[in-house]
């Protein structure tokens, strides 16, 4: 091989980098993105939980009684999955107290999701205190997350008179977005 057939050979550098080399995290960058593009295409969540049958809820409330939820009945069900130290939990408050005070078809299931141990009813109570609500706070222990496939707060699920799940989603909900739910509730 002559010396310009070595120098063809040989990639030339420029900046101390080669040539039309493409760096490895340009590669890295570009499948994460891709990924999440695939990813987001698809249900997750407490998402997958829409058109299925509710499983029942059984958990304690604030002062230690046994609540049981049967998914039908005669009242649309609200389930709001929230915890203690979520900002976005608490400003949705409002719109929670204001459809079941203006709904009466409505019951609205507050379930708090703190681990459970010392300075949780406190915590509980400040945040209810601070949100003017008198909800029945019931207790998860992880079992009601796990359930209904929570996996970020606020979570709110409806459950249609007939025990199916018609709506479920995390991120705060307007009271228009809740009564939007709900009158679709109302339809079957």
């Amino acid at each position: 091989m002559n010396a310009l057939e070595e120098s063809k050979s040989v990639p030339s550098q420029k900046n101390g980098r080669e040539e039309g080399a493409f760096p490895a995290f340009i590669y890295v960058l570009l499948a994460i993105v891709v990924g999440m593009f695939v990813l987001s295409m698809f249900p997750s969540g407490v998402g997958l939980m829409v058109d299925k049958p509710s499983p029942e809820l059984q958990l304690r409330n604030m002062a230690g009684d046994l609540k049981i939820m049967e998914p039908k009945s005669d009242k649309i069900k609200v389930l709001d999955f929230w915890a203690s130290w979520c900002g976005p939990c608490f400003t949705q408050v409002p719109s929670l107290i204001r459809l079941e005070r203006e709904n009466k078809d409505v019951e609205v299931w507050s379930v708090n999701t703190d681990a459970p141990g010392i300075g949780r009813r406190s915590k509980i109570e400040s945040f209810m205190q601070r949100g003017g609500w008198s909800f029945d706070v019931l207790l998860d222990t992880g079992r009601a997350v796990q359930n209904f496939n929570v996996s970020a707060f606020p979570s709110i699920v409806v459950i249609a008179r007939d025990g199916n799940i018609i709506h479920a989603s995390s991120g705060t909900h307007s009271y228009d977005s809740l009564i939007g739910h709900v009158k679709e509730a109302r339809k079957r």
